[in-house]
């Protein structure tokens, strides 16, 4: 017998979006503090909102937030904190010219915990 869809809801809300579950995926939020320039941080902690509370970010989009983050307009700058963010599967551009988070789940956990949109 396989789970209920109802089942399998429950278990992701509670066990792993809940607070049950926020230490799992915490680790994604200090190697930010941890590999990252403060100004690369801040960074990509706005992009990474902006991509969690949408299905898809246009990179000039998040261009643009890396610009106001940083005071930066170093395209190279920024491309290589979009390589950094892909390499450690925070974003993903399928798409070409769209960031979509690596997985659904990790997109939930950062929206419900991290993102401050505003």
């Amino acid at each position: 017998m396989s789970p209920s869809p109802a089942l399998v809801e429950r278990v992701y809300n509670k066990r792993i979006l809940g607070s049950e579950g926020r230490h799992y995926f915490e680790h994604y939020s200090r190697r930010l503090q941890i590999t990252y320039s403060d100004q690369e941080a801040k960074a990509a902690r706005a992009i990474l909102s902006r991509v969690s509370a949408a299905e898809s970010l246009p990179v000039a989009i998040a261009y643009d937030i890396f610009r106001r983050s940083t005071a930066s307009e170093s395209e190279d700058a920024f491309l290589a904190l979009l390589a950094q963010l892909n390499h450690d599967f925070y974003v993903t551009m399928d798409t070409p010219g769209e960031l979509r988070f690596y997985s659904k789940m990790l997109r939930d956990w950062w929206r419900i915990y991290h993102a401050s949109i505003g």
